[in-house]
């Protein structure tokens, strides 16, 4: 028998934010129009090349 055994259902309860009104503040910044110019815009990855297989570069 293991010694993690516990009696009963075992609830998991998610983490919770320390300070809910500080999260909501962060949220602010980033939607607040007047941050808009501080926000940086990365442009998407470009699209991966797969390798051609080992038996293909051999012919090439």
């Amino acid at each position: 028998r293991s010694g993690l055994v516990t009696e009963g259902p075992t609830v998991l309860n998610p983490p919770k934010p320390i300070n809910p009104e500080e999260d909501e503040c962060v949220e602010e910044t980033y939607t607040d129009p007047d941050h808009v110019e501080y926000n940086i815009k990365v442009p998407p990855p470009p699209p991966v090349q797969k390798p051609k297989p080992l038996i293909q570069r051999n012919f090439v």
